[in-house]
């Protein structure tokens, strides 16, 4: 950018960097790419956008359909098989007046198993081949790999006897001419049948996860320009759904990628609107609950000694699989914590979990095992951390101006203080409480010889809880 503009130009222009990442990564690996960013100087980490590879396709090849052609209920998939991943997604439209709106129809999916494994398949094809011919070294390798990657890979169709030839200089022995080498139809269907499989498989299942009829495949990316492939996915899906290529197909992601920046800018700008997003996995923590014999069989009980009786440690889902979402509204779930004034906790720090159900089973593991993972490391850590000296603070100013007088629990009196949280996949921050509603509210009462807490009941827009504060325990 330098070279086209000065650097005054340069240097008094704001920029921002949105960054596209395969439908497949993680958010460990989401968090460590703004962390990488974010030091490259691309601006904060909270700044930086970063989109699917394949929301960013399909918010443009769909925004540049023809909306005369498109109906309120018609659900498409977009594929953008690229080199490294094939990513899939898969929206269905909800309004066309004054734009395009979309919702997604199913959780998308990927895999690594774009053009780039032809590569490596042709590779051992022709290492296979020439192994013991003298005249075969890592040049005349990569010259054959370059030759397959500009020709064949973007060309063959698959159709008729025709026979194709690939570049191997130096080379000599049967099927050589000239230096080219002669290859059929089996042989290059040979070398492109283990990827488009994966492909085709990868499709089906999103046309069967989004349990409507479909009516389009839209191919995006450079691997989804090659005939072959697309007439593969035509006799794979049936005469039903039609299998097109996107326009600027090679380009659509980093297309996808500035409309979604310039939204931020002007809403008046683009043509096309994402909704509603399905969740992906399960989320949620690992916390205590009361022991029961028929819903936690099996189980490793513990004694509690608040209750008496006996807890054990689960998995406790905030957002279920599939579930309807919207970007610019917060989950809002509870959290609990129990322990003793005399463990002389400061703060209370916990992983957020998610399992990702690949088989779609509806089944999740009670406990944590190695099904379940942290939804990012230490690196770019999604952390609840409750800081008791926020809520020292936080209470001694609401006592100050909300001061409600309590009956009297141990001969002192008790006063409520509340406050409320409301959880995010990217944080913490204070919500509206109050008797559980807005994000489950926390009630303390400071008061008698006991410090008890209790399960408030579900109010609004959650549960809350209810601490007494006045002795040597908290339950």
């Amino acid at each position: 950018m330098t070279e086209k503009l000065t650097t005054g130009v340069m240097r008094t222009t704001p920029r921002e960097y949105i960054i596209t990442v395969p439908a497949v990564w993680s958010e460990k690996a989401q968090a460590l790419t703004r962390s990488c960013a974010e030091q490259a100087g691309m601006g904060s980490a909270e700044s930086l956008q970063i989109i699917s590879e394949p929301k960013a396709a399909a918010t443009y090849a769909l925004g540049s359909m023809d909306c005369s052609d498109v109906a309120v209920g018609d659900t498409f998939v977009v594929c953008d098989a690229g080199g490294g991943t094939v990513d899939l997604i898969s929206y269905t439209v909800i309004g066309k007046d004054p734009i395009l709106r979309l919702g997604e129809a199913a959780p998308g999916s990927g895999q690594l198993c774009g053009s780039t494994f032809l590569n490596r398949i042709f590779a051992q094809f022709m290492e296979d081949k020439f192994s013991n011919n003298p005249g075969f070294d890592d040049e005349a390798l990569a010259d054959a790999i370059l030759d397959f990657k500009h020709g064949l890979k973007r060309s063959f169709h698959g159709q008729g006897d025709k026979n194709y030839s690939i570049l191997v200089p130096g080379l000599s022995g049967d099927g050589i001419r000239r230096g080219r080498l002669r290859l059929t139809r089996e042989d290059i269907i040979g070398i492109f049948d283990p990827v488009v499989t994966e492909v085709i498989t990868l499709i089906v299942n999103q046309i069967k996860s989004t349990r409507t009829t479909v009516k389009l495949v839209l191919l995006v990316g450079g691997f989804g320009t090659n005939p072959y492939l697309r007439e593969r996915i035509r006799q794979a899906v049936g005469d039903a759904v039609q299998v097109n290529v996107a326009i600027h197909g090679w380009t659509a992601v980093i297309r996808g990628a500035l409309m979604k920046g310039i939204t931020k800018v002007t809403a008046n700008l683009p043509n096309i609107r994402v909704e509603s997003l399905t969740a992906r996995k399960y989320i949620g923590t690992q916390a205590h609950a009361r022991y029961d014999q028929d819903e936690h069989r099996g189980l490793q009980k513990h004694a509690d000694g608040l209750t008496g009786g006996y807890k054990v440690s689960v998995m406790q889902w905030f957002i279920k699989k599939g579930d309807r979402m919207r970007e610019t509204i917060r989950a809002k779930f509870l959290f609990s914590w129990d322990f003793l004034v005399s463990d002389g906790l400061s703060s209370i720090t916990m992983d957020l979990l998610c399992f990702e159900d690949p088989h779609n089973t509806g089944q999740t593991p009670q406990q944590r095992d190695g099904r379940i993972q942290a939804m990012v490391s230490e690196a770019g850590a999604i952390a609840i951390i409750f800081s008791v000296l926020f809520f020292v603070i936080f209470c001694a100013l609401y006592f100050i101006y909300y001061v409600r007088p309590r009956r009297i629990r141990g001969g002192s009196p008790t006063t409520s203080v509340r406050t409320g949280y409301t959880g995010t996949s990217g944080g913490w921050v204070p919500g509206a409480g109050g008797g559980g509603g807005g994000g489950g509210g926390r009630q303390f009462g400071l008061g008698g010889p006991n410090i008890r807490e209790e399960e408030g009941r579900q109010g609004g827009g959650g549960p809350n809880i209810r601490y007494a504060p006045g002795g040597p325990n908290i339950r």
